[in-house]
Formats: C-alpha cells, sequence, structure tokens
C-alpha cells in the first residue's frame, strides 16, 4: 500500500507532496525521497520526524524552541524565569514551549549527568556482539536487566549489537562478557579517556549554518 508524505519548509511556502512506495530504504522509497529534499534544502531535518509507522511528519520548531533545546541540554535544572530571560520571552509563554515539546515527544525525560569514575566505576567500555537475528527476542529483555549496561544499539556491520558499560573492575567486567558469550561472539575496547562526553546537539549552531 503507496504511503502519502507531506514535507514542509516551516521558514517558506515550499511543500511538497508526493506517493512513494512504502520500501524504507528503496531507490523510491520515503527515505531516498527525504534524503534527496535534504541534499536539495527543501527540508530540515529539525523540521521532520519519522515514525514507526514509515511516514515523514512535520514538526514544527523554531529557533526559540531549539535554543530552549539547547539551554535545557546545558543545564536542565535552570529555572524557568532565568531560561526567559534568555529567549527574551514571557516564563508562561516558556514554560508552555517545554510543555508542547515535552508532549509531542521532543523532550523525553531529565536527567543527572554522573562522573562514575568518581562513584568507583574505573572501567568504561564498549562491547560488540555478533548475535542472530532469531536471538534477539531473549537479548532484549536480558541486556535492558542488566545494571552495568549503559547504552545498547543495534548496529550495522559484522557485530549486530553495540553496547556501553561501565564497571568498577575489569573482573566484573570479564565476567558479563562471559554472560554475553552465550548470545555470540563479542570484541571489547576499554576506554582509555574520553575527550567529549555525552551531550546533546548543537542546534543553535545548526541553525546558524542553514
Amino acid at each position: 500500500m503507496k504511503q502519502l508524505l507531506v514535507f514542509q519548509k516551516v521558514h517558506s511556502a515550499f511543500l511538497c507532496e508526493k506517493v512513494c512506495n512504502p520500501i524504507i530504504n528503496g531507490v523510491n522509497g520515503p527515505a531516498f525521497l527525504f534524503n534527496r529534499l535534504v541534499e536539495s534544502k527543501h527540508i530540515r531535518y529539525d523540521r521532520v520526524c519519522e515514525n514507526i509507522d514509515g511516514r515523514l511528519h512535520v514538526i514544527q520548531m523554531d529557533k526559540i524552541d531549539c535554543k530552549i533545546l539547547t539551554i535545557l541540554e546545558q543545564n536542565a535544572r535552570l529555572p524557568i524565569k532565568q531560561i526567559a530571560q534568555m529567549v527574551y520571552m514571557s516564563s508562561p509563554a516558556v514554560s508552555a514551549r517545554i510543555d508542547s515539546l515535552e508532549k509531542r515527544g521532543i523532550i523525553t525525560g531529565y536527567m543527572a549527568t554522573v562522573d562514575h569514575v568518581k562513584i568507583g566505576y574505573h572501567v568504561t567500555a564498549f562491547i560488540n556482539l555478533e548475535m542472530s537475528p532469531k536471538k534477539k527476542t531473549v537479548f532484549y529483555p536480558f541486556i535492558s536487566q542488566c545494571p552495568n549496561v549503559m547504552e545498547c544499539h543495534c548496529v550495522t556491520g559484522q557485530y549486530s549489537m553495540l553496547i556501553k558499560v561501565a564497571f568498577k573492575s575489569t573482573v566484573e567486567l570479564d565476567v558479563f562478557i562471559n554472560q554475553l558469550q552465550k548470545f555470540g561472539n563479542t570484541s571489547t575496547q576499554i576506554v582509555f579517556s574520553t575527550s567529549v562526553n555525552c551531550r546533546g546537539v548543537n542546534l543553535m549552531a545548526n541553525e546558524e549554518e542553514s
């Protein structure tokens, strides 16, 4: 069944409607059309999200939304009044924008950034796991319950999973790797140092470039 995709550039009258083949990664599919439109600068990545059903929907986000998101990613504990001063808006207006960003699923939550080394977790590592797709139904519940797993991504290439973990010692890491190997072969890289810590995308820098 064909899908109707609507793309819109917020700051102009550009509107493109096209019926596409539902093959997401095919040369006639939505992803192909989306990439072509981005390359031609008809749409922006921060204007569009892709739902599970494969349809691309417009997200209305202006520069103020981007600036609010950038501020919150740097310090989510800032008072609304202070954020309002930074974006030259009233506190109720900023509060309404943040509420809208939360309801639309753009802001998914708030959390503290912890220095794990200072609390005893001296070993950070990335583990590649080569696993059969048939094992995913068992693997996903297992990995989601592992307390030392910080991230787990399904990726392309030789390995199907990329897992970020933190442990107090290499002995504990070794025990965990042995548990993982019941799902498939692993390859592990232990982190020596970190030049760029976990952070958000600088939306304002992208705004200035466009």
